[in-house]
């Protein structure tokens, strides 16, 4: 809603009274009570796409013009996610949550591999932009980086890791992706043993002694 409030909508650049009590009726009543407690980073995509799909359909007597909508309103809903970085959700299925509804502009899945160069460009970027006096709070920008792409974790997963998570076995590194009561994984498949990609450069090996010591 402060995405939709902030960037506008497709007709109004500040989007009025009635389209602000329509987005809480057709978008934020129905995936609250969804929803109910749990955190979107704790649902998998399968799980997030079936509600989506709930969501359009909620009303029986929803004309195809405002299902049409409420479909625009939840593809801007997720980029607002993605955008801010709020919560970890996977490229959700469109195709199946706009089965029936006539429109067209549909998200593509984002297929943009990121080369070890941009990589590396990017942690040397993060790493000497980080001030602060705490080195917890130093290494974190630039460990989020390095666990993310050098073993596949998540967002919300590198957020839920502990120390020990992180183990050494007959010197291979891997981190040990499970659940704890930081939080729980999206689905039974997530909870594994994730092994380094690649080799490790003397920049990565630098925080990551620096962190772990």
């Amino acid at each position: 809603l402060v995405h939709m409030c902030h960037e506008g909508v497709k007709t109004e650049k500040k989007p009025a009274i009635g389209t602000i009590k329509q987005y809480f009726l057709y978008i934020a009543k129905p995936l609250t009570l969804l929803v109910q407690d749990m955190f979107l980073d704790d649902l998998g995509s399968d799980e997030i796409s079936r509600i989506f799909k709930i969501i359009i359909n909620y009303k029986d007597e929803t004309s195809e013009k405002m299902k049409e909508e409420t479909l625009r309103e939840l593809i801007n809903f997720h980029k607002a996610i993605e955008k801010y970085g709020t919560a970890d959700i996977d490229e959700l299925n469109w195709e199946y949550i706009a089965e029936g509804v006539n429109l067209n502009q549909i998200p593509k899945p984002n297929s943009n591999i990121v080369t070890p160069n941009e990589y590396l460009h990017c942690l040397h970027l993060v790493s000497k932009n980080i001030v602060g006096n705490d080195k917890y709070q130093r290494n974190w920008p630039a460990l989020f980086f390095i666990i993310g792409y050098r073993f596949g974790l998540r967002l919300g997963e590198i957020r839920r890791l502990r120390v020990q998570d992180v183990q050494l076995y007959r010197k291979e590194l891997y981190i040990q992706v499970q659940n704890s009561r930081e939080g729980r994984t999206k689905t039974i498949s997530s909870v594994r043993q994730a092994p380094l990609l690649g080799s490790l450069v003397p920049e990565e090996l630098e925080f990551l002694n620096d962190h772990l010591n």
